[in-house]
């Protein structure tokens, strides 16, 4: 029997309030169709460790930000897969 997966890409700019309503939204979305297994790839313009942003060291007020972040990613049921080759560009 084959495994039903939903794929979506996300590549999203706005504000921290935009983005917490397109992780709802995406959340909702999962839910209201029943959604038992979907990958969700692409780039939210997000971080889930103050490291992974170049040049910042660490700054509590991205806590709360960050917390968010990565409370979507686990409520979700999402792995985020680690980045293999150089951290930043510069």
């Amino acid at each position: 029997m084959p495994i039903e997966i939903t794929v979506v890409n996300v590549y999203y700019v706005g504000s921290l309030r935009e983005k917490r309503g397109i992780w709802d939204e995406l959340s909702e979305i999962r839910k209201s169709h029943q959604i038992k297994m979907w990958c969700v790839a692409g780039d939210f313009k997000f971080i889930k460790f103050v490291g992974e942003r170049s040049g910042q060291s660490s700054n509590v007020s991205y806590s709360s930000e960050i917390q968010s972040f990565n409370n979507f990613i686990e409520n979700s049921s999402l792995v985020d897969i680690p980045f293999v080759g150089r951290k930043f560009v510069v």
